[in-house]
């Protein structure tokens, strides 16, 4: 039995933990604690953002202590000095980590762990922690700095492809990779006949439709303009396209770029926008779907859409940039990437699939067994070996 740990993980401050408003770091982390709860294999403090709708949702989750910190009066203050100081005298101060730093300083953790954010400001917590005991998971491709480097000592990324990209650019030494999970339960469900006739309904989708699915954010990183183009381009009147997601989550808005390509779409009544769905009922819209789009422009870190995709025995059509290649199975349909032929790569790519749905099956059924490896309880033992037992190799 190994000596119970006691981390402290900081996630960033946009979205709440649990995952009320979505998130995908939100989301995983809340996945952690969905295991914490059953396992306690580790003492675990959560730090998030306040978000009341959060803080009654947390009282749910046993063996776990959560800190919130909330976007008040003298949040704003603080912001509005820091920025003064920063600024005159270069320094890295952050209202939110040092307000996190504020309530943690006199706790003895072993690991800190940050999830996010601004990771230069954590220079701050050198006055009360050492530097073995600060952790960063990186949950996107990023490079480090020198401040970066005297401020972690190790490092735990979602793909190989994120830990490469760091290390080319950092002297930190210690390495970690923790692949991404899903919550299998949440995706792993029967879509009933009766589920399923009410949103081809509601979306105007007939039974004979073919149905492509895009989810995610509605930025112009994830290459959603190109799908969209690309569909445009498509004579075929029963390929239909559910685009689901927001620019920022649950929080929705529009900016220039949403306007933009819902305008492009406005005139094609087979691209329909679903605007954000609940992770409860996600599941619903996989099942509804024959494929899965993953047009991403900018080197993704991972991709929980991949394995949420898999579960529900989907194909996957992506340009596999960055580390979705590591998380899609052999079978997945990779379009070669280059920004000004992606529209007609995704346009063949669709076709092809289109006039080739006899091996949707089979290929669903073996990715479906592929994706099982990315189960929250795995994901949790996974950070427990790599806390209780690799950081001490």
């Amino acid at each position: 039995m190994f000596n119970i740990k006691k981390i402290c993980l900081i996630t960033p401050n946009l979205l709440p933990v649990p995952n009320v408003l979505g998130g995908a770091i939100e989301t995983l982390v809340t996945n952690i604690l969905k295991e914490q709860t059953v396992e306690n294999e580790i003492d675990i403090t959560i730090v998030s953002i306040y978000n009341k709708l959060a803080y009654q949702e947390s009282k749910k989750y046993k063996n776990t202590k959560f800190i919130y910190i909330k976007k008040d009066f003298k949040y704003i203050v603080y912001g509005l000095f820091y920025r003064i100081v920063n600024k005159l005298f270069k320094k890295n101060l952050n209202t939110y980590n040092h307000l996190v730093l504020n309530k943690i300083k006199k706790e003895q953790f072993d690991y800190i762990i940050a999830e996010g954010g601004h990771y230069e400001s954590y220079q701050e917590y050198l006055k009360y922690f050492s530097k073995e005991q600060l952790v960063l998971h990186l949950h996107h491709a990023a490079t480090s700095n020198k401040i970066i480097d005297n401020t972690f000592h190790k490092v735990i990324g979602v793909s190989n492809y994120v830990l490469e990209k760091f290390r080319n650019s950092s002297s930190i030494k210690k390495y970690y990779l923790l692949k991404n999970c899903i919550d299998i339960n949440s995706f792993d469900k029967r879509l009933s006949n009766k589920e399923s006739h009410e949103l081809r309904e509601k979306y105007n989708l007939n039974k004979d439709d073919f149905v492509l699915m895009y989810c995610g954010r509605l930025i112009k990183e994830k290459g959603v303009l190109e799908l969209i183009k690309s569909v445009n381009n498509l004579e075929e009147k029963n390929i239909k396209l559910l685009v689901i997601g927001s620019i920022n989550f649950a929080c929705g808005g529009e900016d220039e770029y949403t306007k933009e390509i819902k305008k492009i779409a406005e005139k094609n009544k087979n691209i329909i926008f679903t605007g954000y769905i609940d992770g409860k009922d996600l599941y619903k819209y996989y099942k509804l779907s024959n494929a899965i789009i993953i047009p991403s422009i900018w080197e993704e870190a991972a991709g929980l859409v991949c394995i949420e995709a898999m579960i529900c025995k989907k194909q996957i059509i992506t340009t596999g940039r960055g580390g979705i290649k590591e998380y899609v199975s052999e079978d997945a349909i990779l379009v070669n990437y280059h920004k000004n032929y992606l529209v007609k790569e995704l346009t063949d790519a669709i076709l092809k699939l289109y006039h080739n749905q006899d091996k949707l099956h089979s290929i669903g059924q073996k990715s479906y067994k592929e994706a099982l490896q990315y189960s929250t309880k795995n994901y949790y033992k996974n950070l427990v070996n790599i806390i209780e037992v690799k950081f001490n190799e």
